[in-house]
């Protein structure tokens, strides 16, 4: 009698175990499409030239990648903010200058 209690608990265990492995994806796309850029960006950044283009390009990255996170197009960041550099925005208010007071260039994060 306790063999077959045994038995149909282990049965129960493989029934659970499979339903519940039967919903999970084994498809890892949405990972390789995230670390896919930063992998580029890596292999790219191999060609800076020196050391300064390599901290300039780090530079650039990280501001690309922070507009991209705070839902910000770079090149509506990058424009808006030459404009406000060029037009004498004082040094003390650099602050209100980040991507995430940019007024132009929103969209929608994915």
């Amino acid at each position: 009698m306790f063999g077959a209690t045994l038995e149909k608990k282990e049965e129960t265990i493989a029934t659970v175990g499979h339903r519940h492995w039967s919903r999970v994806e084994f498809d890892n796309n949405a990972v390789e499409n995230t670390i896919r850029p930063i992998a580029l960006l890596r292999k790219n950044a191999l060609f800076a030239g020196s050391e300064i283009g390599g901290r300039n390009w780090a530079l650039m990255a990280s501001v690309i990648g922070t507009c991209k996170l705070n839902g910000i197009e770079p090149y509506a960041y990058l424009t808006w903010l030459f404009e406000k550099m060029a037009a004498g925005h004082p040094r003390s208010e650099y602050d209100k200058l980040l991507p995430w007071h940019c007024p132009n260039g929103r969209f929608g994060i994915e």
